[in-house]
């Protein structure tokens, strides 16, 4: 039921590529859509402000804190009594979601454009639907 067949990192691949593009594209179609530059994900320069930059990187730090903890703690119990609730993949998840939603407010307060947090938030309801729909459909059929 759950071994890993040859055709299991494909169906992953071509998942995970799925997402992405139909994340770019909807990026894409908003920032049209409300006239916004384009975001770079991956500079530094991705911070509205200073004290953004001290809240995002006081979430990651908990984060971190968080997995750490959650992995000792869950590395004492038994296999059958781990507590999902402080997993890696449920932390990532709330790390993920209070990140973004740290972004929107502070693009609501402080961005130049007005409605460039309405980007962000369909972002996040985005991530939100797949991993809804990851749970619901037990991976879309790939476990």
């Amino acid at each position: 039921m759950y071994g890993l067949d040859g055709i299991f990192l494909l169906k992953t691949v071509l998942l995970v590529a799925a997402f992405l593009i139909f994340m770019i594209l909807i990026e894409i179609i908003m920032r049209k859509w409300f006239k916004l530059n384009k975001r770079n994900l991956f500079r530094s320069a991705a911070y509205v402000n200073e004290t953004h930059r001290k809240i995002d990187w006081s979430i990651r730090g908990l984060g971190i804190a968080g997995m750490i903890l959650g992995f000792i703690i869950n590395s004492m119990r038994g296999f059958d009594e781990r507590l999902w609730y402080i997993e890696p993949w449920t932390i990532l998840f709330l790390l993920v979601l209070s990140t973004e939603t740290a972004r929107a407010v502070m693009e609501k307060k402080h961005a130049h454009h007005p409605r460039q947090y309405l980007s962000t938030i369909s972002q996040i309801l985005l991530i939100i639907m797949l991993c809804v729909s990851l749970y619901v459909t037990d991976f879309f059929g790939l476990l």
